[in-house]
């Protein structure tokens, strides 16, 4: 645990004076933004444009078609910041220095759990601030408000924190950031977004299937009216997603040769 530790903190190092990591939170706060205005513009030539409220643009900016822009946001970040090490020979170093695979493998996913979720914190963090400015706030900043919002963003963070588990695995599985990327965008769009969205429109049986998936769990807790029972799933599927694809991604790099 303290090889861990140490790595980590090399790692978070690492995290602060990366480019990428910085080019791609820069580029994820300008779509949003885009995509808020565009809904300010709709809901300008609507009649529900006095409904709408600027704190909930908190959320809205996740659940109305958000949830792609951080998939593709967050893969890029994690194939640049992780695979590339492969070819820079980084991973190879630190094998030679003495420390364990599964050291090196969690150490990597710890940090990029935390870039991941500081992507989709900006995401949240641009939602209620140009809606406030967009719309106004809204409602006055009562206590059970702001445990509503509380709730939403913890949730919605830890639920990132398994999209993170599964790109790091496809790392290690890969380590070229242009296959990682190329592979995980053709299925988010082709079979995800194409063939999944279409077999739920004609199946009822396929679409309770796709409650399964990781976006319908972030779509379900990118909302203020969680139920207890909404909240327990989605932290029980993240521990699981994050449990699964770990031990797959850890097992397959102990036995890979990478020297």
């Amino acid at each position: 645990m303290t090889e861990v530790f140490v790595l980590l903190k090399a790692q978070i190092y690492k995290l602060f004076r990366s480019k990428c990591f910085y080019l791609v939170l820069f580029i994820n706060i300008i779509v949003n933004i885009i995509g808020i205005f565009a809904y300010w513009l709709i809901q300008n030539d609507s009649k529900t444009a006095a409904d709408v409220k600027g704190y909930s643009l908190m959320y809205k900016v996740i659940s109305n078609g958000g949830i792609e822009v951080f998939e593709i946001m967050a893969i890029i970040f994690v194939a640049l910041y992780v695979a590339s090490e492969f070819k820079d020979g980084n991973i190879r170093s630190e094998i030679s220095f003495g420390h364990s695979r599964s050291a090196i493998y969690f150490s990597k996913m710890f940090s990029s759990v935390f870039g991941v979720s500081m992507i989709i914190a900006s995401s949240m963090i641009t939602g209620i601030a140009v809606g406030s400015v967009l719309f106004g706030f809204g409602s006055d900043l009562g206590s059970q408000l702001l445990f509503s919002l509380i709730k939403t963003f913890v949730l919605t963070i830890l639920v990132s924190s398994a999209f993170s588990s599964i790109y790091i695995m496809l790392c290690f599985l890969f380590k070229e950031p242009g296959i990682i990327i190329s592979v995980y965008i053709a299925f988010t769009v082709l079979i995800s977004n194409l063939l999944v969205a279409q077999l739920s429109l004609r199946f009822e049986w396929f679409r309770k299937l796709t409650d399964c998936m990781l976006q319908s769990q972030l779509f379900n807790v990118s909302t203020l009216k969680i139920s207890g029972e909404t909240a327990a799933i989605a932290v029980i599927y993240t521990a699981a997603v994050i449990i699964i694809s770990s031990a797959i991604g850890n097992v397959f790099f102990n036995k890979a040769d990478v020297l």
